[in-house]
């Protein structure tokens, strides 16, 4: 904006100036929508001011003042000194705790004085990264994090301003129902559930859908792999599955220069991770290739009922039931750090 407009009398090229200024300040609330952010070229970073949503600026056609909303109205003006400025977070939840891979985390936050906050502490979620607003909320699927404990961080600032909050949470793995508990029908200590096990995809892979692309018992065969200290443990439902169809779960060597295969044990069972003797012995395998056969109703080595939830349980062992530890026998040395097959519906 150039100040010396307002002392020229208005005609010709000056006027079409005017006219464009004026224009100026009926068009610019109109492109910022939504939530948009006014970035000042502050040294030694920049400095980012959020709007209030569906905001935008003005510019004074006359003076070149620009107008706007901020999404906290007690955010410090760019143009004075900020280092008296008192940057609080008031409230931050982290819940429910425990949680299990299979549930969500919720995560509420409210401040005072800040522009915007960051978000940290739980690796491959959506809650790591910035820009969040200064008072918030967020669900996140504990899916993608390995059971452990965990310390969330809330990092909220205003310029050089910053205060920060962790609050820590527990991943336990996913128990099934209740009667797996009580029952002792759980995962072996010290081993955690592999939830991406398709070979190079990098995917989430919590259901037999999931690995298959279809719902149980359809599909075709996919490469697996499992990392060390750590099984797999695939949800499906029966649905109205016709009672007498029989299918199998098979696994062949893998026939890939990334990875050999191992003797594994692998069970059917109303429960995630349990290795535990089955009632069924037929649901229950310790084997190098081959599988379980299973049948929908009426007498079989596995059977299976309609409408039912079950877990194809898969863990690369040399011990026999119940397994107790990770082991892959195709390799040597011992350091290997995975295992993997062809694995067919």
């Amino acid at each position: 904006m150039n100040p010396e407009i307002r002392s020229l009398k208005i005609g010709g090229l000056i006027h079409t100036a005017v006219i464009a200024l004026l224009m100026v300040s009926f068009i610019a609330p109109s492109v910022l929508l939504a939530q948009s952010s006014i970035i000042l070229n502050t040294q030694p970073t920049e400095t980012e001011i959020p709007l209030a949503n569906g905001t935008g600026v003005s510019i004074d056609p006359l003076t070149g003042n620009i107008t706007a909303t901020p999404a906290d109205p007690s955010a410090c003006s760019g143009t004075v000194d900020c280092s008296d400025v008192d940057v609080d977070i008031i409230t931050f939840s982290v819940g429910p705790n425990p949680v299990s891979q299979a549930g969500t985390i919720n995560l509420n936050w409210s401040s005072r004085g800040a522009w915007s906050c960051t978000g940290s502490g739980l690796p491959g979620t959506t809650w790591d990264g910035a820009g969040k607003l200064p008072d918030g909320s967020q669900s996140v699927s504990a899916s993608q994090l390995a059971v452990g404990s965990y310390d969330v961080v809330l990092t909220c600032s205003n310029g050089p301003v910053t205060d920060q909050e962790t609050r820590t949470i527990v991943v336990n793995s996913d128990p099934g129902p209740t009667a797996c508990v009580q029952e002792g029908r759980v995962p072996p200590v010290g081993l955690t559930r592999d939830t991406s096990i398709i070979l190079g995809s990098g995917r989430q892979t919590l259901t037999y859908e999931d690995v298959f692309s279809a719902d149980f018992p359809g599909g075709t065969d996919v490469n697996i792999e499992i990392e060390r200290d750590q099984y797999a443990a695939l949800q499906f439902n029966t649905g109205n599955t016709p009672i007498g169809e029989t299918g199998a779960l098979d696994f062949n060597a893998i026939f890939s220069s990334q990875i050999l295969s191992g003797r594994k044990i692998v069970t059917i069972s109303e429960c995630p991770g349990d290795f535990t003797a089955q009632a069924d012995p037929g649901c229950d395998q310790n084997i190098f290739v081959g599988g379980i056969n299973w049948r929908m109703g009426g007498e079989a080595n596995c059977n299976l009922d309609q409408n039912t939830t079950y877990y194809i349980n898969i863990l690369y062992t040399n011990d026999s039931q119940p397994p107790s530890n990770w082991f892959c026998t195709a390799h040597a040395p011992s350091g290997i750090g995975r295992c993997g097959n062809t694995f067919n519906p």
